[in-house]
């Protein structure tokens, strides 16, 4: 097998030619600068899961054959499916700083993850989807940032904000603040800020700021009806990881559209969405770290080592290459919120770090919000 390199103003693209001198393309990427690794991809063939939704595997390498991360793309024609979010109380209404005073201590066994959601879990464990609706679920995934542990995190179901009660200290806070404020809010007193989030309709989604005061959607933003926060990663289809701001753990909550660890440099496994070359089209991508480990009640672990997984540069490289082609892309959850569901596949799960003021059930992350898309009822 022989290799070219073409090489075009700052891009690369890479081709194994076969015996028969017909080239096969491995993967593209683009050079963003001297000193930044530049990540390579391994895309299999896609897979047509039911007209409207297509799945695309994928693998990051870190080595010639070795894998840092394994996970999929996949794709989803809104027009042809009911897609919502579930929130869940338990985990949203009790996971705060222990230190505030009308709450108890963080309870660590809470929330829903993706098997109990689909009924994949041990008999005795509550459920969350009727038999029928089990068999509509063609696809979901944790959603925001955030998890509902700290305070700059929200969904939007049914038109209706959902986030951490009034009053309640995120995890890594010491003082109560509503959505809206921010400490380099220019007018203080208004606490108004925009957030960056993917709205999702029924029949396409996009990108957008959605503007929160004092916990309260602004009149424009009423309209709507889902929504998931999360920083740019991807804006018109260029890679901007580097404007997400960060507060690291020893600053502080965050707020706004900040993370508390480096997109450049932390890696892990992680959830993002995007919107496809067609505005019909939501991408929902999650990379797992490292690779399949045991496997568990249809439920695939994923072993991360210490040099294993992706970054979320790396991801906002994958969204805007050739084969995926998104426009616009949000950060979803990481680590142990990764987890995704795929019609009739195992449910694959990243395995949460050691933080043991996390909620977890049964040795997998609790959620705040899942991400469910069903088929339409005739």
């Amino acid at each position: 097998m022989i290799l070219a390199f073409y090489l075009f103003g700052w891009g690369v693209e890479i081709f194994a030619f076969d015996i028969l001198g017909q080239p096969v393309k491995i993967c593209p990427y683009v050079l963003r600068g001297i000193g930044m690794q530049v990540p390579r991809f391994e895309f299999g063939e896609p897979v047509k899961i039911i007209q409207g939704l297509t799945s695309l595997p994928v693998h990051l390498l870190k080595g010639e054959q070795e894998s840092g991360a394994v996970g999929r793309v996949v794709s989803i024609d809104l027009k042809c499916f009911h897609t919502t979010i579930f929130p869940f109380d338990e985990l949203i209404n009790k996971n705060f700083n222990p230190q505030w005073r009308y709450s108890p201590p963080p309870e660590v066994n809470c929330g829903v993850n993706v098997p109990q959601f689909l009924r994949r879990a041990k008999p005795e464990v509550k459920r969350e989807l009727s038999r029928f609706d089990i068999q509509r679920c063609m696809f979901c995934c944790n959603t925001t940032h955030a998890n509902f542990v700290r305070g700059n995190a929200f969904v939007i179901i049914n038109g209706k904000l959902v986030y951490k009660p009034v009053g309640a200290v995120a995890l890594d806070g010491e003082t109560y603040r509503s959505l809206g404020y921010h400490p380099d809010n220019q007018e203080p007193k208004k606490n108004t800020f925009a957030y960056q989030s993917l709205i999702i309709t029924a029949g396409g989604c996009y990108c957008d700021e959605i503007r929160i005061t004092n916990n309260i959607l602004e009149k424009t933003d009423k309209r709507i009806q889902l929504a998931i926060s999360g920083p740019f990663l991807v804006r018109n289809g260029s890679n901007v990881t580097e404007n997400i701001p960060i507060r690291k753990n020893d600053n502080g909550q965050t707020f706004g559209n900040e993370l508390n660890y480096c997109p450049l440099k932390e890696r892990s496994s992680f959830t993002v969405f995007g919107v496809g070359k067609e505005r019909g089209t939501l991408l929902a991508a999650t990379m797992f770290a490292g690779a399949p480990g045991k496997r568990e009640d249809d439920v695939i672990f994923f072993a991360q080592n210490e040099d294993d997984g992706i970054t979320l540069f790396e991801m906002g490289e994958l969204m805007i290459s050739e084969e995926v082609g998104a426009s616009n892309v949000i950060v979803g959850g990481g680590s142990g919120d990764a987890q995704q569901y795929l019609h009739r596949k195992a449910v694959y799960a990243g395995q949460p770090r050691n933080q043991p003021d996390r909620p977890q059930v049964d040795g997998l992350r609790g959620l705040g919000a899942i991400l469910a898309v069903f088929t339409k009822v005739l």
